[in-house]
């Protein structure tokens, strides 16, 4: 009887494990379900909306003096799919490259002797970074200068040389000239921030003629050269006088460089608005919109009195959550722009870097991770918002095989914890597995413990997902 009675103690705690199993498994499946008065995001599969550009750009590159750092940091950079690196203070994280008085450093010599040259650090540099898979768009000029004297930002002695030069060093890179290579690299942007005190001593006109003199240098060696004006810090005090000396001067600008570093998305929306719109009343209407400087700006910068220590904070806040989201809404946002490419900066280490002093990759490195992984999936799909959701970015794709979905999402500052993620029209008939990864305060890309099954291809996905976060979600089919 013993015996018996504690077998029924068994299967009666058995059988309350089981339903309680059965009660957890419908709460997963219930706490998706949808109520009429719940705002939602939208993603139709069926309705495809063009591809998603590739504008995760980057300036600097990932070359460091230490060469264990180098390959750790070249193959991480690899990830990341960079379409374009932009080749502007190189010199902080690699001394002596890619700068004209690095390459050319005595300028009283004969231009068009290749001995005068030096190239060698520069085809190390340039060399070690295609093999990440990246494509260059080379600054000509110098990089910034934060000393007290500056000794390489002041207007050239002879532009005319200056332009050769530059001719010369494109002749290295593209035709071979002076033991050099065939890269076809096709964007030259003659210097950087003009408008600077920093990075230009000179007036605003001694930089339009330093740019007449190059461009016109430039497409007399090879029309088909892409050459583009100085990166520009303000574009509103410097772009309007720039364009009207290129028109009047029925000057070529193949592309119209410009930045912005914020803490507000959309600032950078405007302002390349601003920039398309300018271009077309200028009549550059061909002209591609270039943002090749933008990043996150730390608040802790300008709040506390001690340099050192907010600096410290400053550090600490560019490698946050709320960066990494912040980048995250800005590559999301710049899909809907009217900008053909960007280079955010940079992709070396230090104060603005994606990894830390060490070459350890930091949170905003996750950010251009999860943006290659979205790149998996490059046909973007029709996604709409409900209102209450107007501050949360988002995009979504389907891969070429239509076998996998993936959703990117950018939660930077909005109030809304809980998101309600509406999936429509999945072009597969079997059951769906939907994996969350996050990038916040715990997580680098971390798969989050809950891996959803739904078997419909419509269904709602309901996440907490409080700013600051970034979300990438991958759907994906069962197998049967």
């Amino acid at each position: 009887m013993k015996i018996l009675k504690n077998s029924r103690n068994y299967f009666r705690n058995f059988k309350s494990l089981l339903l309680s199993i059965a009660m957890t498994f419908v709460i997963v499946l219930n706490s998706n379900a949808q109520t009429s008065d719940q705002p939602l995001i939208s993603f139709d599969f069926a309705k495809e909306n063009g591809k998603i550009k590739n504008l995760n750009g980057i300036n600097v590159g990932t070359v460091m003096p230490a060469s264990a750092n180098t390959d750790f940091m070249t193959q991480s950079y690899k990830d990341l799919k960079v379409p374009y690196t932009r080749l502007h203070d190189c010199h902080y994280p690699y001394p002596d490259v890619v700068d004209i008085p690095a390459i050319f450093p005595l300028f009283h010599l004969d231009a068009d002797d290749p001995k005068n040259y030096n190239f060698k650090k520069t085809d190390d540099y340039i060399l070690e970074l295609l093999k990440s898979g990246t494509e260059i768009i080379y600054r000509l000029g110098v990089s910034i200068e934060h000393t007290k004297v500056k000794h390489y930002i002041h207007p050239p002695a002879d532009y005319e040389k200056w332009a050769k030069i530059c001719v010369n060093i494109i002749r290295h890179y593209n035709e071979g000239w002076a033991n050099g290579f065939h890269l076809g690299i096709k964007y030259w942007e003659v210097w950087n921030e003009a408008d600077h005190p920093k990075m230009w001593s000179g007036t605003q006109e001694q930089y339009f003629e330093l740019y007449k003199t190059t461009v016109t240098a430039i497409k007399k060696y090879d029309p088909k050269i892409l050459v583009g004006t100085a990166g520009l810090a303000g574009v509103n005090e410097m772009g309007p006088p720039l364009l009207d000396y290129c028109q009047k001067n029925k000057l070529p600008i193949d592309f119209f460089s410009w930045h912005d570093y914020t803490q507000h998305p959309e600032q950078i929306v405007k302002k390349a608005l601003y920039v398309r719109e300018l271009l077309d009343d200028y009549g550059f209407e061909e002209t591609e919109s270039h943002i090749n400087e933008w990043n996150y700006w730390p608040g802790t910068w300008s709040k506390l009195s001690n340099k050192y220590y907010r600096k410290n904070l400053a550090t600490n806040e560019m490698g946050s959550a709320k960066s990494a989201t912040f980048i995250a809404t800005t590559l999301i946002n710049l899909q809907d722009l009217p900008v053909e490419q960007s280079m955010f900066y940079s992709g070396a280490w230090r104060f603005f870097g994606i990894f830390d002093s060490y070459g350890v990759p930091r949170k905003s490195f996750y950010t251009f991770k999860a943006t290659a992984l979205l790149l998996d999936a490059p046909n973007r799909v029709f996604s709409k918002k409900d209102s209450t959701y107007n501050n949360i970015a988002v995009i979504g794709g389907l891969s070429e095989s239509k076998d996998q979905a993936i959703i990117m999402l950018s939660n930077y500052n909005s109030k809304e914890e809980f998101i309600n993620i509406k999936i429509n029209n999945l072009p597969w008939s079997n059951a769906t597995k939907v994996e969350v990864f996050t990038i916040d305060d715990e997580n680098n890309l971390g798969l989050s413990p809950k891996v959803q099954r739904f078997n419909s291809s419509s269904f709602v996905i309901r996440e907490k997902l409080p700013a600051p976060v970034v979300a990438l979600i991958k759907l994906s089919p069962l197998a049967e």
